[in-house]
């Protein structure tokens, strides 16, 4: 593990002093402290000239030369410092007045060594794992290899555009805006650039990793030769929807990833739905979106994206509408001559009540039933998708643990005796008491044997408390209208 602070390059070389000059055993200074300390020591380099000569530390280096063409540096324990600020010749060795001309150097490191890059066109081999690139300077190359490799620069994503060379998994990072700390860097095979305020991967293969809006205005610019990602969040992706549909529908969109925290939100029109419907389809994020549909004043079909969370919402309240089901899985909402077909949605939102669509006696229906009976409430559409999801690999008892166990039950009910948790269960799903009957019959199933998440799920699933989520009732609180609808 090394920190390699790499001060300068193309520095000049003079031409006039004979190898002879610099040959054999030859002592530098090296720091054994930080980068800025004054705590010096003895080491020792051999063979200062020449060409791509290879120089393994084996601890704590500063080096101090202007004259080597294809110096590689090769760092195992400690730092290794390349120093060459203010040199032209080394030890003081040579004629003053002799032309330089212009090398590049190389510095390779081992296993998690740290870059420290504060001079210019320096080429970094971060090989091995573990490695941080950190910039300080411009026009640099930093090349990493089967382990993780991380570049960092100074300022937001905003500031740079990332563009491929047309090398696979080679990028140009170039300071566009913003102060213009780092310029232009070229990175090849890393893992990750760490910006001040986002981390990004690059995907081998593509023209660019670009925000929302630099994204289209490279397209626009003819700048998009194989394709594009985009890393942004929902209200840039929003915001230059249109731009990015124009490119998915050239066959240049690969991705769209959301850099937002939590769960965003985005609000589209119908007409963007259908207009858009390709590059919305290619968006993800780590913690999930929801799409929520504008519904139009005129009839229209809307088709929700498939693997998402689709809300269709309405001006008006529930009572001014009818549901009823269409074909093919299909509902229609109607609102006096306006009617609605609605596909592939998972709520419909009006202004003073929620409605959950889902396919009858299907996975989302009884994830639906479990939000209510766990959390007395309407499901949220990201965790209804998501739970829906995990149907597929997961059992109920399984899935009805997350919810027992979750944050959200932990905090309304805390600590429940069985008395408690079947008295809570009556009110959550049914908004009544225990009948005496039924409060014997489940608590002699828990003193049987069966757990919580197994009578959680006979009460959610059970067909009274679907007739109250369809139908509607009048509880003890009051009258409940209907929030499932079922295909």
């Amino acid at each position: 593990m090394a920190n390699i602070y790499v001060y300068a390059s193309n520095m000049g070389t003079n031409t006039d002093v004979p190898n002879s000059d610099f040959t054999g055993s030859y002592s530098f200074l090296s720091k054994t402290s930080t980068q800025c300390t004054e705590q010096w020591a003895n080491g020792q380099i051999a063979n200062l000239v020449g060409t791509n000569i290879v120089y393994n530390s084996g601890g704590n280096a500063e080096f101090s030369s202007g004259t080597l063409t294809g110096l590689q540096i090769e760092a195992s324990n400690g730092y290794v410092q390349m120093s060459l600020t203010g040199l032209s010749y080394p030890f003081g060795v040579g004629n003053p007045g002799s032309t330089l001309q212009q090398w590049m150097q190389t510095f390779t490191g081992g296993v998690a060594d740290t870059f420290y890059v504060n001079g210019g066109g320096d080429t970094v081999n971060a090989y091995g794992s573990a490695n941080t690139v950190i910039l300080g300077s411009k026009g640099n190359f930093i090349i990493g290899d089967a382990g993780t490799t991380t570049v960092v620069f100074h300022d937001p994503r905003a500031d740079y555009t990332v563009t491929a060379t047309g090398t696979s998994g080679t990028y140009i990072v170039a300071e566009t805006a913003g102060p213009g700390t780092d310029g232009t860097t070229t990175v090849a095979n890393v893992t990750s650039l760490q910006f001040s305020d986002q981390t990004i991967t690059p995907a081998a293969g593509l023209i660019a990793i670009d925000t929302a809006a630099q994204a289209v205005a490279s397209y626009q610019n003819g700048q998009v030769a194989n394709g594009v990602s985009v890393v942004d969040s929902a209200a840039n992706v929003q915001a230059n929807l249109d731009g990015l549909q124009t490119i998915s529908a050239a066959g240049k969109l690969s991705s769209i990833t959301l850099s937002d925290s939590g769960t965003p939100t985005m609000t589209v029109t119908a007409a963007q739905l259908a207009h858009d419907a390709a590059a919305l389809g290619d968006i993800s994020a780590p913690g999930g979106f929801v799409l929520s549909i504008t519904a139009p004043t005129t009839s229209a079909t809307i088709t929700g994206i498939a693997n998402d969370a689709n809300v269709v919402t309405f001006t008006g309240a529930a009572a001014q509408y009818t549901i009823a089901a269409g074909t093919n899985g299909a509902i229609t909402v109607t609102n006096g001559t306006t009617v609605d077909t609605i596909s592939g949605v998972q709520q419909l939102q009006f202004a003073d009540h929620v409605v959950t669509v889902e396919e009858n006696g299907g996975n989302g229906e009884l994830a639906a039933l479990l939000y209510q009976a766990s959390f007395n409430r309407s499901p949220d559409p990201h965790g209804l998708v998501y739970w829906t999801g995990q149907a597929t690999t997961q059992s109920w008892t399984q899935i009805s643990t997350g919810f027992v166990t979750s944050p959200e039950f932990q905090t309304k009910y805390g600590s429940l005796t069985n008395d408690q948790f079947v008295t809570q269960l009556y009110a959550n799903i049914l908004d009544r008491a225990p009948d005496s009957g039924g409060y014997a019959y489940w608590m002699g199933q828990l003193a049987g044997g069966q757990t919580r998440e197994q009578v959680l799920d006979g009460f959610g699933f059970s067909q009274e408390a679907i007739n109250n989520a369809t139908q509607g009732f009048t509880g003890q609180s009051g009258h409940h209208a209907a929030w499932l609808f079922l295909v």
